[in-house]
């Protein structure tokens, strides 16, 4: 139906092969659309992923600061991230250095 519809469009002109310059726009704007709906779905992919990795920083931020002061056990720190006590200790010492 498109193709019908972009062949109505062009002007006949004696020589041109409307058909054929039909079917390359089509291509074309095929490929534009096909190319703007990649970028967006890239675009919202990472919106959500840097969105999510932000979260996760704040969150980690947020227990290192508490239990710096005090208000946090090692042990329920690194409960709360998900961490060994290990692990832990070497993510709170690189953050505060």
């Amino acid at each position: 139906m498109r193709l019908i519809s972009e062949l109505e469009y062009r002007k006949l002109d004696i020589g041109e092969r409307n058909m054929c310059k039909a079917l390359d726009d089509l291509e074309r704007i095929r490929f534009e659309e096909g190319e703007a709906q990649g970028f967006a779905s890239g675009e919202a992919q990472g919106f959500t992923k840097g969105e999510a990795q932000g979260l996760a920083k704040g969150r980690e931020k947020t227990v290192f600061e508490l239990r710096r002061k005090g208000n946090l056990s090692l042990e329920v720190a690194a409960e709360t991230l998900n961490l060994s006590l290990e692990e832990y200790a070497r993510r709170e010492e690189r953050f505060f250095s």
